[in-house]
Order: structure tokens, then sequence, then C-alpha cells
């Protein structure tokens, strides 16, 4: 269970017993704390929502869902496999697991439909605006910022939607988080 509440000036953000965040967009101290589990997809969860509140200040907009060579795919978080990415468009950037990559002057966005077979649709402006604008990753007790309200208005200004049959996608398999090492 993911919960948002308020606190005075404070928004407080709790995922399953497993973590907590303490946050406000009024003061630069943030806290985070996260239960000792091996559920990383609890752990990305949490670190997507703190990333998502952390960026929606430079009007940088997270998704749920992986990117491809056209643009990405916004999923739902199980099925992206708790795979996030976000977007910033004053930078021209896309911000993937994969690492960082500028955003196609052609820029499409799929939404993945199972009742869909063998064509894309096209969507229409409207459509594009309300799907995004549903599935961020951004989450707070009194809705979107505005910046983020506006980077997905300037997203659908540059991007171009469809639906996508969902038998035709295949999805990354396992999704490692990656570490590095050093040795001293």
């Amino acid at each position: 269970v993911e919960t948002v509440s308020q606190l005075g000036k404070y928004n407080i953000y709790k995922y399953q017993g497993v973590g907590m965040m303490i946050y406000s967009s009024n003061t630069s101290l943030w806290e985070l704390g996260l239960k000792n589990t091996k559920d990383h997809d609890a752990i990305r969860m949490i670190l997507t929502r703190f990333l998502s509140a952390a960026l929606s200040c430079v009007g940088v907009v997270g998704y749920w869902g992986v990117a491809v060579d056209e643009g990405f795919v916004v999923m739902s978080p199980k099925a992206a496999n708790y795979e996030s990415l976000f977007v910033d468009l004053k930078k021209n950037k896309l911000i993937t697991y994969d690492g960082v990559k500028e955003l196609n002057h052609d820029l499409s966005i799929l939404r993945l439909d199972s009742l869909l077979k063998n064509e894309m649709k096209r969507m229409s402006g409207e459509e594009l605006v309300s799907y995004l604008s549903t599935n961020t990753t951004y989450l707070d007790y009194k809705g979107y910022d505005p910046k983020i309200r506006q980077a997905v208005w300037n997203l659908c200004q540059i991007a171009e939607g469809y639906v996508y049959p969902e038998e035709n996608f295949k999805p990354r398999q396992n999704v490692e988080v990656r570490s590095t090492e050093t040795n001293s």
C-alpha cells in the first residue's frame, strides 16, 4: 500500500512498511528511511517517488516504463518491472536505466494495448495529454506541481503518441540495478 498524507507543511509518503519519506517544496531538507529488505521492487518504487519529487521543481517529469529507439513506452510500475525514466525537456534529455540520451526530434510515446492486434494507432493530442498526465511517477498530497503540468504539456507538443499492440512488444527480462565497485 502506498500513501501520501500531509502533516503541517510536510508531505509524508509511505510504501508497504518498507520505506517512508518526509518532504516539502518549502524546505531543502528531506528525510528518507528504508527498512532493510531484499524487496528490490519496493526500493525502486520508493527511490523513483523520491527522485520524482526532487526533480519536479526543475520541470523534469518521470514515468514508469522503458526507453525504445523511437522514444519510450509508458507502463504500469509492475509491467515495467519498476523501471522508470525521466524526461528533461530543458536539456532535451531522456534519463533511463541505460544512461542519458538525447531526445529524438521525432519522439514517439507508446501505450501498450492488449486488445490491439497487428497495427499501431495514433493518439490524438487530447488522449496523449490525458495519458501522460495520469501516468507520471510524481505523487503529492495537493496534486501536481505546476512545473510538472507544464512539463507534460510541453512534452505533448513535441511528441507523437501511439497505441501499440502489447503482444508485439518485447520487454527487457531482468533489469539489474547496476553498482560500481572501486578497489582502493
